[in-house]
């Protein structure tokens, strides 16, 4: 995240010395934290490319085997269809229920996100996610047990612990509240990394063709999505490779045809897939979301991944740290939420 540079918090020092690791949950985070930072030294020591692991660590599902998409067979003899390429889409939209990854993140901004936004650093962060809308992803600030932000949502509402200058805030809001505060920090929303990790079923957009033609290169078509929770349609462009047969990137626009959300996919993997048993999956190692709008993107490397395991609900609990005052935004009432 922008911004997110390291903040120490303050130690316990009495009974009302503020404690960012309040509780069970936070615990079990500040732990997780130190197991991340020690596995982020040991990539680093021993050189092992972040972006694919020689080898699968134990627990982990990750593989360096290169994938397509089901129904995007590399070098297809034929050219396939826009039906067909939506319904290569669509099986692969139903695949991703839940997950569990540790990545590198890294996330750039333009100048209103701080002077250093620009040229941030990756960042060990763990994520989780749970179909529809339940996401968890808590930065770590390595060498330490400390995060740098911790973002929550359970697909109504979402939490957000981040860096706002040398103090930390933490605000509440709908997710679907309009980005239109003034403070750019307030304007960040868990939608577009959802976006980019479970995809929305679509149809065919009848009034736009795709682009792109014959059996191997670019292909685009463009589809609808399903309304969104405030009403809005949206639709979306969808890149795909069929040299590879994986796709590229996901544009989405909304209701006015502009594109508030780019997303780019590559380094394709086959992951173990927990939902059904002995089978794989292919999925990208490495996401890129760009929102123009917000002068913002997102860059995830993927270390490790668990494809659909079993999440409990605690895991998307993010309790405000004692001491630090919560921030409603959108509609969301003051005090609601904490």
């Amino acid at each position: 995240m922008p911004g997110s540079e390291r903040h120490e918090f303050p130690k316990r020092t009495n009974p009302g010395t503020v404690n960012h690791f309040e509780g069970d949950s936070d615990r079990r985070t500040s732990i997780e934290c130190q197991f991340l930072a020690a596995l982020m030294f040991t990539i680093y020591a021993t050189g092992i490319p972040a972006q694919a692991p020689a080898t699968t660590a134990p627990g982990s599902s990750a593989s360096t085997h290169a994938c397509f998409v089901p129904g995007l067979v590399p070098n297809a003899h034929r050219t396939l269809s826009d039906d067909e390429l939506l319904a290569a889409y669509n099986v692969r939209a139903v695949l991703v229920q839940s997950l569990e990854a540790t990545v590198m993140l890294r996330g750039k901004g333009g100048s209103e996100f701080g002077k250093r936004a620009k040229d941030s650093r990756p960042a060990p962060a763990m994520l989780s996610f749970r179909a529809p809308g339940s996401l968890r992803m808590t930065g770590a600030i390595p060498f330490s047990a400390r995060r740098s932000f911790d973002l929550s949502s359970d697909g109504g509402q979402f939490r957000l612990l981040v860096p706002d200058g040398k103090v930390m805030r933490f605000f509440v809001g709908p997710v679907d509240a309009p980005a239109t505060s003034q403070n750019p920090r307030e304007n960040l929303r868990p939608q577009p990394v959802i976006d980019s990790l479970r995809w929305l079923h679509g149809t065919l957009n009848k009034t736009s063709s795709g682009t792109g033609s014959g059996m191997r290169g670019p292909r685009v078509i463009v589809v609808d999505l399903p309304v969104a929770r405030d009403g809005s349609v949206r639709r979306a462009d969808i890149a795909f490779d069929l040299l590879s047969g994986t796709i590229t990137s996901l544009t989405i626009h909304d209701m006015t045809a502009r594109a508030v959300t780019e997303i780019h996919y590559a380094d394709w993997q086959e992951i173990a897939d927990r939902m059904n048993g002995s089978s794989s999956a292919c999925f990208p190692r490495r996401i890129v979301v760009n929102q123009s709008l917000q002068n913002l993107q997102i860059e995830m490397k993927i270390l490790s991944l668990r494809l659909n395991p079993a999440i409990p609900t605690s895991r998307f609990q993010l309790v405000p740290p004692r001491g630090i005052p919560v921030t409603p935004v959108g509609s969301l009432t003051k005090g609601k939420g904490q």
